[in-house]
Protein backbone atom coordinates (compact mmCIF):
# COMPACT_ATOMS: atom_id res chain seq x y z
CA UNK A 1 0.00 0.00 0.00
CA UNK A 2 1.05 3.28 -0.83
CA UNK A 3 2.35 5.49 2.14
CA UNK A 4 0.57 8.92 1.82
CA UNK A 5 1.50 12.33 3.58
CA UNK A 6 -1.57 13.50 5.37
CA UNK A 7 -2.72 16.28 8.03
CA UNK A 8 -3.55 14.62 10.98
CA UNK A 9 -7.15 15.97 11.04
CA UNK A 10 -10.55 15.40 11.75
CA UNK A 11 -11.79 16.92 8.30
CA UNK A 12 -8.42 14.62 6.97
CA UNK A 13 -10.02 11.50 8.42
CA UNK A 14 -13.59 12.08 6.85
CA UNK A 15 -12.29 12.38 3.56
CA UNK A 16 -9.83 9.36 3.86
CA UNK A 17 -13.06 7.10 4.95
CA UNK A 18 -14.94 8.51 2.65
CA UNK A 19 -12.61 7.71 -0.43
CA UNK A 20 -11.95 4.36 1.20
CA UNK A 21 -15.75 3.32 1.92
CA UNK A 22 -16.15 4.58 -2.22
CA UNK A 23 -13.12 2.53 -3.16
CA UNK A 24 -14.39 -0.71 -1.44
CA UNK A 25 -17.90 -0.36 -3.11
CA UNK A 26 -16.07 0.34 -6.41
CA UNK A 27 -14.21 -2.86 -6.01
CA UNK A 28 -17.15 -4.77 -4.78
CA UNK A 29 -18.88 -3.89 -7.85
CA UNK A 30 -16.29 -4.81 -10.08
CA UNK A 31 -15.97 -8.45 -8.60
CA UNK A 32 -20.18 -8.73 -9.16
CA UNK A 33 -19.62 -7.53 -12.96
CA UNK A 34 -16.72 -9.80 -12.94
CA UNK A 35 -18.73 -13.09 -11.70
CA UNK A 36 -21.79 -12.33 -14.27
CA UNK A 37 -19.43 -11.88 -17.05
CA UNK A 38 -17.60 -15.64 -16.21
CA UNK A 39 -20.94 -17.03 -15.92
CA UNK A 40 -22.19 -15.27 -19.07
CA UNK A 41 -18.89 -16.74 -20.95
CA UNK A 42 -19.54 -19.92 -19.49
CA UNK A 43 -23.16 -20.34 -20.78
CA UNK A 44 -21.53 -19.15 -24.02
CA UNK A 45 -19.23 -22.16 -24.04
CA UNK A 46 -21.53 -24.83 -23.22
CA UNK A 47 -23.72 -23.45 -25.72
CA UNK A 48 -21.12 -23.08 -28.10
CA UNK A 49 -20.20 -27.28 -27.36
CA UNK A 50 -23.28 -28.21 -27.77
CA UNK A 51 -23.93 -26.39 -31.77
CA UNK A 52 -20.32 -27.57 -32.08
CA UNK A 53 -21.89 -31.65 -31.29
CA UNK A 54 -25.17 -31.30 -33.48
CA UNK A 55 -22.74 -30.01 -36.39
CA UNK A 56 -20.30 -32.81 -35.76
CA UNK A 57 -23.03 -35.13 -35.55
CA UNK A 58 -24.81 -33.95 -38.44
CA UNK A 59 -21.55 -34.17 -40.75
CA UNK A 60 -21.06 -37.56 -40.00
CA UNK A 61 -24.33 -38.59 -41.39
CA UNK A 62 -23.31 -36.26 -44.46
CA UNK A 63 -20.24 -37.74 -44.82
CA UNK A 64 -21.60 -41.43 -44.61
CA UNK A 65 -24.52 -40.63 -46.97
CA UNK A 66 -22.05 -38.92 -49.65
CA UNK A 67 -19.84 -42.00 -49.26
CA UNK A 68 -22.87 -43.92 -49.98
CA UNK A 69 -23.64 -41.88 -52.97
CA UNK A 70 -19.97 -42.24 -54.22
CA UNK A 71 -19.71 -45.37 -54.39
CA UNK A 72 -22.98 -45.91 -56.17
CA UNK A 73 -23.10 -43.20 -58.95
CA UNK A 74 -20.69 -42.17 -61.19
CA UNK A 75 -18.25 -39.06 -60.75
CA UNK A 76 -19.85 -37.16 -62.86
CA UNK A 77 -23.49 -37.50 -61.66
CA UNK A 78 -22.64 -36.76 -58.01
CA UNK A 79 -20.64 -33.79 -59.05
CA UNK A 80 -23.93 -32.74 -61.47
CA UNK A 81 -26.04 -33.41 -58.08
CA UNK A 82 -23.99 -31.50 -55.90
CA UNK A 83 -23.84 -28.68 -58.16
CA UNK A 84 -27.24 -28.38 -59.07
CA UNK A 85 -27.65 -27.84 -55.06
CA UNK A 86 -24.77 -25.59 -54.32
CA UNK A 87 -26.57 -22.27 -55.27
CA UNK A 88 -29.54 -22.86 -52.30
CA UNK A 89 -27.60 -23.67 -49.48
CA UNK A 90 -27.92 -20.29 -47.84
CA UNK A 91 -31.23 -20.29 -48.00
CA UNK A 92 -33.00 -23.50 -47.65
CA UNK A 93 -32.04 -25.38 -44.69
CA UNK A 94 -33.82 -28.91 -46.12
CA UNK A 95 -32.42 -32.47 -46.54
CA UNK A 96 -31.25 -33.85 -49.82
CA UNK A 97 -32.14 -37.41 -50.13
CA UNK A 98 -30.81 -39.47 -52.67
CA UNK A 99 -33.05 -42.57 -53.99
CA UNK A 100 -31.54 -45.41 -55.49
CA UNK A 101 -34.31 -47.73 -57.46
CA UNK A 102 -33.44 -50.30 -59.83
CA UNK A 103 -29.58 -48.95 -59.77
CA UNK A 104 -30.96 -45.09 -61.13
CA UNK A 105 -30.14 -42.40 -58.59
CA UNK A 106 -32.63 -40.08 -57.72
CA UNK A 107 -32.07 -36.78 -55.75
CA UNK A 108 -34.95 -35.40 -53.80
CA UNK A 109 -35.05 -32.49 -51.49
CA UNK A 110 -37.18 -32.75 -48.12
CA UNK A 111 -37.82 -29.81 -45.90
CA UNK A 112 -36.29 -29.51 -42.38
CA UNK A 113 -37.83 -31.06 -39.57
Amino acid sequence: MAVMNVNPTRMELTNLKRKLSTARRGHKLLKDKRDELMKQFLDTVREVRALRQEVEEELMTVHGAFTVASALMSSQALEQALLSFSGDTEESHGRVIILITDGEPEILTAPAI
